[in-house]
């Protein structure tokens, strides 16, 4: 009897045993990366193993496993990663192993711009520091993204297609990581919104909105000669005769200028100052306002002009005549030329006020969204 008690509780033994080790065998820890920022990933895992877990950790393009961290608990951070950047993990715990990857948040996009092109196109840009995969991008005719269509570029741009003439779109971007099959999202850029104008070229000169555009980017063909347009004749007699009133005596200093008379002047200029320093103040033939009947030289064409009444006069008035400060002060990067006090460009009271941005003004290529860059 004893002797068959003895037997019993061994073998009792012997299952109990082998059921643990059958436990520790076929029961999974399910590693798992629960929550993410720019530096730190979160694993987490079930307890399934009565003793030490060893983590070790690799970084993308590498083929080593590092001991990260031995612990008896379920839960870890590992700190101190590259934003952006895959990491893979190992979880060891008696003779298993389990394997994951996972990646530290992107950074977050900034300074999205937008430049409108034809075909009912838009071109943006952005930067954006650090390691990802590529960029996802929203943008809806909703600020709060109700409806909104969404584009994926590897790059830092993205061409969005299908847009509605004279609407505003707002816009956002964020950077995203894959690893494991899974994308791993930066924060959203700041939301921007761009209006899309109704484009077109007809006789080789471009119109946005019906207004012509000559610039640095969009040029006049040679034939091109309509003298001072009788809208801009009007204008600045009207103009003219409301600064007398105020004291003010403005007069013409240049007006419409032929491509010839532009080639020749540009030519000049570059002979003596070099293409780089004559290419901020002077148009080179075909891109120059006054060849489209549109723009005045007005009074002074000197920097110091900027500090008398009758530019300070202008700048506070002209637009209520149809007229702009065509290179507003601070907006060289836009428009490619140094600031004019002196050229004024007529483009109808409508616009004119916009772009006057109550005494704050902005440049054409900043309303519309273009570019001045010679190609």
């Amino acid at each position: 009897m004893r002797k068959s008690f003895l037997m019993l509780a061994v073998f009792l033994v012997i299952v109990s045993a082998y059921s643990a080790a059958a436990y520790a065998n076929d029961s999974s820890a399910g590693l798992a990366a629960d929550s993410y920022t720019k530096d730190s990933i979160t694993l987490s895992w079930n307890d399934v193993h009565n003793g030490v877990y060893s983590i070790y950790m690799n970084s993308e393009g590498s083929n080593e496993y590092e001991l990260y961290l031995q612990t008896s608990e379920s839960e870890c951070t590992v700190s101190n990663l590259e934003a952006g950047r895959v990491y893979s993990f190992r979880l060891y715990y008696g003779e298993s192993c389990e394997e994951i990857s996972a990646a530290a948040l992107p950074e977050r996009v900034r300074t999205v711009t937008a430049e409108n092109i034809f075909s009912k196109k838009m071109k943006l840009t952005w930067n954006c520091t650090g390691r990802c995969s590529g960029y996802e991008v929203q943008y809806s005719l909703s600020r709060e993204f109700k409806d909104y269509r969404k584009t994926d570029t590897s790059s830092k741009k993205a061409v969005l297609t299908g847009l509605k003439y004279d609407c505003r779109y707002y816009i956002r971007v964020r950077a995203y990581t894959e690893a494991g099959g899974v994308r791993y999202f930066g924060s959203w850029s700041p939301v921007k919104s761009f209006k899309y104008h109704a484009w077109y070229k007809k006789a080789g000169r471009t119109y946005v909105d019906g207004h012509l555009i000559v610039n640095k980017t969009f040029s006049l063909p040679s034939s091109y000669a309509p003298g001072i347009t009788n809208n801009t004749k009007a204008a600045w007699e009207a103009m003219k005769k409301a600064a007398a009133a105020d004291g003010i005596n403005l007069y013409i200093s240049s007006g419409y200028r032929s491509y010839g008379t532009q080639k020749s002047l540009y030519g000049s200029y570059k002979s003596m100052y070099g293409r780089s320093t004559a290419d901020v103040f002077s148009a080179r033939p075909g891109h120059s306002e006054h060849q489209s009947g549109l723009a005045l030289d007005l009074n002074i064409v000197k920097d110091w002009f900027a500090g008398t009444k009758e530019a300070k006069w202008l700048s506070r008035n002209c637009w209520k005549y149809g007229f702009v400060i065509r290179y507003p002060e601070g907006k060289s990067y836009n428009t490619g030329y140094k600031y004019e006090p002196w050229h004024v460009r007529y483009v109808g009271k409508t616009l004119a006020e916009k772009l006057y941005n109550g005494g704050k003004w902005l440049s054409m290529e900043e309303y519309y969204g273009i570019t001045s860059r010679y190609r």
